[in-house]
């Protein structure tokens, strides 16, 4: 608990810290951090792509053609290309589907909103246009 409470203060230290940096040096600080967490993902996506080859090697086809042994091997860039795809289809794919499905819903929403709003504006123009109409015609036959 009292460990929880150390860490949790220093934490809170540090970011008061960054705060009272100008903007120049939090902005450095910005992208030093995200050039640190591109590499760390690079290096996750390596160590990804390297168990998958470990667990599925690279299959030869090994056959008898004219008496002589003809080895297919997959060049690296048909590898990365495998790799990326695999990443994009068990990673990526999903996360960028959750993140259209929000904005899917966050714009139905605003439309809907807009409807809505467009709909009540509609109303009260056209109720104080029947008023206006009926107060002017009233007036008018007061005069005649």
């Amino acid at each position: 608990m009292k460990i929880q409470l150390n860490f949790k203060n220093k934490l809170t230290n540090f970011i008061n810290f960054l705060r009272s940096q100008p903007h120049q040096k939090r902005s450095l600080i910005l992208q030093a951090s995200f050039l640190v967490v591109l590499v760390f993902l690079l290096l996750w996506w390596m160590m990804i792509l390297k168990t998958n080859l470990s667990e599925n090697p690279v299959v030869q086809k090994q056959g008898v053609i004219n008496e002589k042994t003809t080895t297919t091997k997959h060049s690296s860039i048909s590898i990365f290309k495998s790799g990326l795809y695999l990443t994009y289809q068990d990673y990526i794919y999903p996360f960028l589907s959750k993140i259209e499905q929000g904005i899917l819903l966050l714009f139905s929403g605003m439309v809907g909103m807009v409807i809505k709003i467009s709909q009540t504006a509609g109303y009260i123009f056209r109720q104080a246009f029947i008023q206006y109409k009926s107060y002017v015609e009233l007036v008018i036959s007061l005069f005649k």
